[in-house]
């Protein structure tokens, strides 16, 4: 036997049973009885699912529509011909192209070459979507009725009566994003590239040690990657025109012009060089 101290009053603890944690529930009007714990606990967890689900699909939608110009969508939808084009300059100093696809002609105009054929495919482009839109009409051949596209005149298969079942949607949303995007930067808005691997490089702090035997436009380049050249079109008529160029680096902005593209953007390039990295380049005086 064990003795204790006097006075000492030993209790002994009984094991007390754990109540059990009650569970909300309701009669439905049916008489059944509803569990509103387990339906907030698989809530939960299907919402956590869902959100994943949803970010895996953002992440692949950002990565297949990319923004593209027409051209590249009419190159990338197949069966589009594009097999001429030529661009002349009318009397208001506009390129005007005729790009032909698919023996249609289409015309454009714009203050550069790019810029007119460019207006010229979004016609196309515009006139590719409204068709494959077009809802299909139906034929009556050998006394059976056949749904035939306003496109190309095949025959559909018999349980496909949507219309546009083989619009590019895709296509169709990178043009729609290109066209935003555009809108915005004629705003004044900087839009920045939606792929990662078109990241500008960063800029050089120190010029190379061979600097004097280089172009001015290929030492802008090196020292500031993408930099942008843009065209503010010409001035005066043949054989003294000259074209205006203009280019943003460091958040200044340099305009020049020159009797051609070339030596105009040669000249911008010479005013942002000599002003941002000390150098002592020569230009052509433009009169």
């Amino acid at each position: 036997p064990i003795l204790m101290p006097e006075g000492l009053i030993v209790v002994k603890e009984e094991p007390t049973e754990t109540e059990p944690v009650q569970e909300t529930s309701e009669e439905n009007g049916n008489g059944d009885r509803v569990n509103f714990r387990k339906i907030f606990q698989n809530r939960k967890k299907l919402s956590v699912r869902k959100r994943d689900r949803k970010q895996r699909l953002n992440r692949q939608l950002r990565k297949a529509m990319t923004p593209k110009n027409a051209l590249m969508s009419l190159n990338e939808v197949g069966g589009m011909d594009i097999s001429d084009c030529v661009i002349e300059k009318d009397t208001d100093d506009i390129f005007v192209a005729t790009v032909t696809i698919n023996s249609l002609e289409y015309v454009g105009k714009g203050l550069s070459k790019i810029s007119a054929k460019n207006a010229a495919c979004e016609k196309a482009w515009r006139d590719y979507i409204l068709a494959r839109m077009t809802p299909k009409k139906k034929t009556a051949i050998d006394g059976t009725l056949e749904q035939t596209d306003a496109t190309n005149g095949e025959a559909d298969p018999p349980d496909s009566d949507a219309p546009n079942v083989d619009l590019p949607m895709m296509n169709l949303a990178s043009y729609a994003i290109h066209k935003l995007f555009g809108e915005w930067e004629r705003e004044g808005y900087e839009v920045t590239s939606m792929n990662a691997t078109n990241a500008t490089p960063p800029g050089r702090s120190e010029l190379p040690p061979n600097w004097e035997a280089m172009s001015p436009t290929s030492l802008l380049a090196m020292m500031r990657p993408g930099t942008v050249f843009k065209e503010y079109g010409t001035s005066g008529k043949d054989p003294k025109m000259k074209h205006h160029v203009a280019v943003v680096a460091d958040d200044l902005k340099f305009s020049a012009c020159g009797r051609s593209k070339k030596f105009a953007r040669y000249n911008v390039a010479v005013a942002a060089c000599n002003i941002l990295f000390g150098t002592n380049f020569d230009g052509e005086v433009c009169k």
